[in-house]
């Protein structure tokens, strides 16, 4: 009886470690655990192994700075007058009409991952436009700090 209770319990127990191998098996079509799924097909593409997300833009600060699925990014490399500073509400309904309540890309500088004031220093894309280079492109920002980042030779970076 003895020896018919442990093979019953070793039965069970190699069920479950069979069961529960399925349960962590890699799907097709799954992007797999860690590390950045791939984009959707036709959207930009991340580049470098910082973060990289996707989410909606829920909320503009400034010329520079914004909140995708609340999380706050910063704009790298690219400057905005700054609240009370001539042009700042210019910029800053520039970044509102290109971006809030659009779906956006972001992809994270991977020279700059500490952050500025707990904020992501990233490029991001609304929809399929990049901000960091349309707020330069129309004359609401500048570049800056582009020798610390991995973007700056990326052609929409011209000038940077």
């Amino acid at each position: 009886m003895r020896r018919k209770t442990i093979v019953t319990v070793v039965s069970l127990l190699v069920l479950l470690m069979v069961v529960g191998a399925f349960a962590f098996w890699p799907r097709p079509g799954n992007p797999p655990a860690g590390g950045n799924p791939p984009p959707p097909s036709g959207s930009p593409q991340c580049r470098g192994s910082a973060r990289c997300f996707e989410g909606t833009v829920n909320y503009v600060v400034d010329g520079d700075t914004l909140d995708v699925d609340g999380t706050r990014i910063r704009l790298v490399f690219v400057n905005a007058p700054e609240r009370g500073q001539p042009g700042y509400s210019e910029a800053k309904d520039f970044l509102v009409t290109l971006c809030l309540g659009s779906h956006a890309l972001v992809d994270e500088d991977d020279h700059q991952t500490q952050g500025s004031y707990g904020r992501i220093l990233a490029v991001v894309y609304c929809g399929a436009r990049n901000a960091n280079a349309d707020l330069v492109g129309q004359g609401y920002g500048y570049w800056q700090y582009c020798y610390v980042s991995e973007f700056a030779d990326e052609p929409w970076a011209i000038g940077c």
